[in-house]
């Protein structure tokens, strides 16, 4: 039997967008809780007979958000539903329903360009705009200007909601009301601090402390990067073990099994110590609280390098609202913000599309693939600089992935085979021109992966004269494999390595 469903105030809209997307696209805008993600989707089956993907940002969220649309409608995962993203499928080629990530509809398109037997695309929680749902929505608009009959549903819970609806031919708006209960927001005395150095870690902990004394619910804190929730959770651990409370990491690099379980309750009172994959789509059941450095880690284009690196920056003041929003989805809540008020006049008004400030060169190659050769003349939502695109264009002609007609080439091709960026599939390619398949692919998943040696541990290799850093954890990683684990380095950064 399906659970029952409590009503969310998008049910009420339900008839009217079935009707507007029955004709054209449509834009949505809905305020967190408004319940959008898990059941507009099952709707959409009604009234289409092809498939519907509902694109999603993060992995956790897409399979999430199938899960819960499997229990209220007492749908079979893999047979009604399903997901598809990186290391796990539950899809059969019956599956109706497909929660996806960004980034394997743009890879899917390679193979089938017309995306045959599917009549919707959804794109949930579009204002983060990644690289690859801007890639994704200019090949669905460039699809449905040669005539092919897809509708294109974008939603989101905040959005520039008229320039995207002028972008997809005027498409109508509906803006649909939130379940939000009463929030309080609390700002810090102190400014806030964009260097993590102790004094940030001791602010947090007192922040941590002040919250939980006034709150038997759940916590969800807020922080930049990997490194820091482990920090924070080694400050946190005498503390929280004393009162019995569950310190509860939540990232992208975890197994899925575990970012689950982060989503459902526990029999104790936790602390979740969370980056802003938390920040939307999925609720996570049990908070009334937040907490928030402000921080995140976002992709900066390097020029002197030609790659993409994080780097530490302010979220936006959107960002800021879509995280105090996850304390009062379920119970009224309280959001604890690590900054003055006034320090909002330095934080921008939305974060910058992913488009504007990565290393474009993956997605001109899936351009190039497609036929699309002058990438200026694309049907861009928000198109890219002049510089931006002349500098992947060199990369790609230097790599031979693409000639001097933007023509994808036979290496190009086989390039595209791989789920990885242009110039480390490049070096997979390589290696089995060398017979060394197995090394390269060390070497690629070495450096797609956070690092995985320990910070203490450097030092063992720096007199060993070794020909490069990544000799020092192509040894570690060895290690692992051989022996399943390795003192110099991190267990869990190790298994994902060997898993990739």
């Amino acid at each position: 039997m399906a659970n029952e469903k409590i009503a969310l105030p998008i049910d009420e809209f339900i008839p009217e967008i079935l009707k507007k997307v029955s004709i054209g696209n449509l834009v949505i805008t809905a305020a967190p809780g408004a319940g959008k993600t898990t059941r507009l989707p099952p709707a959409l089956l009604e009234i289409f007979s092809g498939k519907i993907l509902v694109l999603e940002p993060r992995r956790m969220a897409a399979i999430a958000a199938a899960h819960r649309i499997s229990d209220e409608n007492s749908f079979t995962l893999s047979k009604e539903i399903g997901y598809q993203v990186r290391f796990a499928s539950k899809t059969t080629k019956d599956t109706r329903l497909v929660f996806m990530t960004e980034a394997l509809l743009a890879r899917q398109m390679i193979r089938d360009p017309e995306l045959s037997g599917v009549d919707v695309v959804v794109l949930d929680e579009f204002h983060e705009r990644s690289l690859h749902v801007d890639l994704t929505l200019g090949l669905l608009r460039e699809l449905q200007e040669l005539g092919r009959d897809i509708r294109i549903v974008v939603m989101s819970a905040t959005l520039e909601a008229e320039k995207i609806s002028a972008y997809l031919g005027d498409a109508p708006i509906i803006s649909v009301p939130g379940k939000l209960y009463e929030l309080e927001v609390r700002h810090q005395k102190a400014h806030q601090t964009l260097q993590l150095h102790h004094s940030f870690f001791d602010q947090l902990s007192a922040v941590v402390r002040e919250a939980q004394a006034q709150t038997k619910k759940d916590i969800l804190v807020f922080l930049p990067g990997v490194g820091e929730i482990e920090r924070a959770r080694e400050n946190l651990s005498n503390w929280a073990n004393d009162k019995n409370i569950l310190l509860v990491p939540l990232h992208g690099s975890l197994p899925l099994d575990e970012q689950r379980r982060a989503l459902q309750n526990a029999p104790q009172q936790r602390i979740i110590l969370s980056t802003n994959i938390a920040e939307s789509s999925v609720t996570l059941d049990g908070v009334n609280t937040v907490i928030d450095s402000g921080l995140a880690k976002v992709i900066r284009q390097d020029l002197r390098t030609g790659f993409s690196r994080l780097e530490l920056s302010r979220i936006s003041l959107s960002s800021a609202i879509q995280r105090s929003g996850r304390s009062a989805r379920q119970f009224p809540g309280v959001s604890y913000r690590m900054w003055n008020k006034f320090d909002e006049a330095a934080f921008a008004k939305s974060e910058v599309p992913e488009i504007l400030c990565a290393d474009l060169s993956e997605s001109l190659l899936f351009l190039a693939a497609q036929g699309v050769g002058d990438f200026n003349q694309f049907t861009w939502f928000e198109k890219p600089s002049a510089q931006s695109i002349d500098r992947a264009v060199r990369i790609l002609r230097a790599t031979g992935v693409i000639d001097l007609e933007n023509k994808i080439t036979d290496i190009g091709k086989k390039i595209l085979h791989f789920p990885l960026p242009v110039r480390a599939a490049r070096l997979m390619i390589a290696g089995i021109e060398f017979g060394a398949v197995d090394l390269a692919a060390q070497m690629v998943s070495l450096l797609q992966e956070r690092d995985i040696i320990k910070k203490d541990a450097i030092a063992h290799f720096l007199g060993d004269d070794l020909e490069c850093d990544l000799s020092a954890r192509l040894e570690v990683l060895q290690q692992f494999m051989n022996k399943g684990q390795s003192h110099d380095g991190h267990h869990r950064g190790l298994q994902t390595v060997a898993q990739s």
